[in-house]
């Protein structure tokens, strides 16, 4: 009995009847489902490779093959406990256990009890481990892996076998073994060889199954000759052909032994049934005989209603078997109807192999015809090699008397080039002679000239002299006159510096003028007064005696009082 989840539902416990927590329930389901995953992915990349490709006929192992193989067998380790493994002295290895699980589990079918024993017969499989991977292959080779594993995973011994968590007991098994189904497209001769069963690696390389989409680009297909590609389609025909053929065999085989064991069971009723009605005739003679007692009326109606049932038994008996008899005929006759077809495909393949033959018979000719025509050419490569190196020879020749030019040609260039750059040599130094006389005839012309522009300015310096030492004079008497000035001012800043805190009234509050009483208009503009007074004087701010506004036109009447106050 399974849970909704797909997992069984004494896979809580271990078949020593210890809990298992949840962190190991959720390992062990992490485990199942990382393993079938990844063997499904490498199932069906294989398969994807084997189609794209159109080689269903492998003649060797392949990196898919093994990865394949290799997660098949983790499949059957998953879970796997030996026996014997609990106990102090192990007298046989884990390898050695699960082959003769398998041997075990392979007696309840007699197609893998055979492919066990053909397995165990080969002597060069000297370790358990090789078997179980010589049975894999075999099996494979057979295409028997559905059926093989779907005897393991039905089979009662699982228990004794594997742990209750294991992928072989659990329903997803299922889905692995219906994807093994589609091997059976695949022809393939793998090597049973101890060495390399022996030597298989344990891990896979996930990089070659998970690929990120790509866009294709224009040029990346190869064009197939046309030979070439009818070929592989017919070759892909007959392959479909032969695997429909062999799947249809085998179900009218499982057919045929069903039919046959009907028969079987039919015919041993029929005996059975011939000897009771033998029986049933002579009670009847017995009846009959005038000598013998006869019976009442109701047991001669009884043994009549018994003697037709029986007969209509015979009759039903017979027209089975003539149904069994008729289905036997169509059976024998559709296996003949595919034994013709399997030979017209035989001899439609083999018709293919003597075109392959054919063509690499053409080819092997067309290949001795150019290698003809390479010694042909490579004689002739020769002869124009020969050639070449004469023609080397003449060039050498004529090379070594060029370069014996040259050199003479480079020693004449450097003759004249000394030559040229001596040459431009006093030509420079004869244009600055040029030039040096030129400016002498024209400072010898100009010199009169210069003398008296030099005494007119020897006449004008003594006058520029004179005119300084008299400025010099002036200034030195000014300077006397400034010093005075200068003190003045001083006791002036000093006699108002009390008033320095006056300010000026606004314009908007004085009519009229203060020294003229003069009204202001739009022609006579306030302070006109100024015009009286020095600039300096006239910007002077005097305080009135009772008001906080001040007036220009009281500046007179200070300036007045200040300067007569001066000795």
């Amino acid at each position: 009995m399974f849970s909704s989840s797909g997992f069984s539902l004494v896979s809580a416990f271990s078949d020593d009847g210890q809990r298992l927590t949840r962190s190991q329930k959720i390992h062990r389901e992490n485990e199942r489902t990382n393993l079938l995953t990844i063997t499904r992915l490498v199932l069906r990349a294989f398969l994807e490779h084997t189609m794209a490709d159109n080689n269903r006929i492998l003649e060797c192992d392949t990196q898919q093959i093994s990865d394949l193989l290799m997660m098949l067998e983790k499949v059957l380790w998953h879970g796997f406990k030996a026996p014997g493994q609990k106990a102090l002295i192990v007298l046989r290895s884990p390898d050695a256990e699960m082959w003769a699980a398998i041997g075990r589990i392979a007696r309840t079918d007699a197609a893998m009890l055979e492919t066990v024993t053909c397995v165990d017969q080969i002597e060069s499989l000297l370790t358990p481990i090789s078997r179980l991977r010589a049975f894999l292959r075999l099996a494979m080779m057979q295409k028997k892996l559905f059926d093989f594993y779907t005897v393991i995973a039905n089979s009662p011994l699982l228990k004794t076998y594997y742990e209750s968590w294991a992928l072989l007991r659990q329903e997803e098994i299922v889905q692995l073994t219906g994807a093994l189904l589609g091997l059976s497209v695949v022809d393939c001769n793998l090597v049973l060889e101890h060495d390399h069963l022996q030597d298989q690696p344990l891990s896979v390389d996930l990089s070659l199954y998970i690929r990120i989409p790509t866009v294709p680009t224009d040029g990346e297909d190869g064009v197939i000759a046309n030979g070439t590609s009818s070929l592989n389609k017919e070759k892909k025909l007959i392959l479909d052909q032969n695997n429909y053929l062999e799947e249809r065999n085998r179900q009218l085989q499982c057919n045929v032994d069903n039919l046959k064991k009907k028969l079987i069971a039919l015919e041993s009723g029929n005996e059975t049934a011939g000897v009771t009605v033998d029986k049933e005739l002579v009670s009847f003679k017995n009846i009959d005989h005038p000598e013998s007692s006869r019976p009442s009326g109701s047991k001669e109606k009884e043994w009549e209603e018994e003697r037709e049932r029986l007969l209509g038994q015979i009759v039903e008996r017979e027209d089975s078997l003539r149904i069994v008899q008729q289905q036997l005929l169509d059976t024998k006759k559709i296996n003949s109807d595919l034994y013709d077809k399997l030979k017209l495909a035989d001899d439609k393949w083999r018709r293919l192999e003597r075109d392959v033959a054919r063509i690499r018979e053409q080819y092997s000719q067309e290949s001795e015809a150019l290698k003809r025509t390479i010694s042909n050419l490579e004689a002739s490569n020769a002869v124009l090699q020969e050639n070449v190196h004469k023609k080397k020879e003449n060039d050498e020749t004529i090379r070594a008397e060029l370069e014996k030019k040259y050199g003479q040609h480079a020693e004449l260039v450097g003759t004249l080039q000394e030559k040229q750059s001596a040459l431009a040599e006093a030509e420079s130094e004869l244009v600055v002679l040029r030039r040096r006389v030129n400016s002498m005839e024209k400072e010898l012309k100009e010199m009169p000239f210069l003398k008296e522009e030099i005494r007119e300015l020897q006449e004008k310096y003594d006058c520029v002299s004179e005119r300084a030492e008299e400025s010099e004079r002036a200034l030195e008497e000014l300077g006397g006159h400034l010093s005075e000035s200068k003190l003045r001012m001083l006791e002036l800043a000093e006699e108002l510096l009390p008033l320095s805190d006056a300010h000026w009234a606004k314009d908007s509050d004085v009519t009229q003028c203060t020294a003229c009483s003069d009204k202001f208009s739009i022609s006579k503009r306030k302070h006109h007064c100024r015009r009286h007074f020095p600039n300096n004087e006239a910007n002077i701010c005097i305080p009135g005696m009772k008001s906080s506004e001040w007036l220009r036109g009281s500046v007179q009447s200070i300036l007045i009082r200040g300067t007569s106050k001066r000795p």
